[in-house]
């Protein structure tokens, strides 16, 4: 059964550096580092990001998206809500002032 797990097994190829680094991080992060390839290969399989765009423009874009939803339905509300109950308290103070007058 323990040649049959090792048979499961691959191996990835990286330069010293490379693995300097992944030692740094798994380590930061209190994994091993199998257990750390693991997780960022299912890390990116079901984010789809691209481990190249290290600004993560997805992200961005996500949050633009996000930020003009908000600011349409506060323009909404206040179009609806807003600007209405303002013109209803300017003319409710106008008419107080001219009782009191």
């Amino acid at each position: 059964m323990e040649a049959k797990m090792e048979d499961n097994n691959r191996s990835v190829k990286f330069s010293l550096e490379v693995d300097r680094k992944f030692e740094k991080v798994a380590g930061r992060l209190g994994r091993n580092k199998r257990t750390l390839f693991n997780q960022m290969v299912d890390y990116f399989y079901h984010t789809k990001k691209d481990p190249n765009d290290l600004n993560d423009e997805a992200l961005k874009t996500s949050i633009i998206k996000g930020n003009q939803h908000l600011t349409g339905f506060i323009k909404t509300q206040e179009q609806s809500l807003l600007i209405p109950i303002k013109q209803d308290a300017e003319r409710m103070v106008s008419s107080q002032r001219r009782i009191l007058e």
